[in-house]
Order: structure tokens, then C-alpha cells, then sequence
């Protein structure tokens, strides 16, 4: 069930890895702190679906939504 939600953190981490961003540089990017995209990458956070559209924006890629 938790699934997918772990494929996309497992995504975000890779892609802002790939980017050679640390968080602290994402979180600028996005305009929040470390410590939110840390709760993030480790799953300790709901994320509101505004937010992760501020993140994958912030490392250029889009988010795709399926039902």
C-alpha cells in the first residue's frame, strides 16, 4: 500500500542527487527548509500536492498523477 509513495521519495532523491543538489540547496529552491524536504525524503511527511508540485518543479521534472 505504501508502495507508491516510496517510489516517488526513492524518485525525488535520485533526480536531486542526479542534479548534485544537497537539501539544503532544494529547499531554497522550493522555498522551505532543510528540515521539511528531510521529513520528506524519509517518509515522516504527508505532503500536500502543491508541495510536491513546488519540488519537482524546483529539480525540472514534472509529476504525473494516475488513477
Amino acid at each position: 500500500r505504501l508502495a507508491p509513495k516510496y517510489e516517488l521519495i526513492t524518485a525525488l532523491i535520485e533526480t536531486r542527487l542526479r542534479q548534485g543538489l544537497t537539501q539544503e540547496e532544494l529547499a531554497r529552491k522550493v522555498g522551505t527548509s532543510q528540515s521539511a524536504i528531510a521529513r520528506l525524503e524519509s517518509g515522516e511527511s504527508n505532503p500536500t500536492l502543491n508541495f510536491l508540485e513546488k519540488i519537482t518543479s524546483a529539480v525540472g521534472v514534472k509529476l504525473k498523477v494516475v488513477v
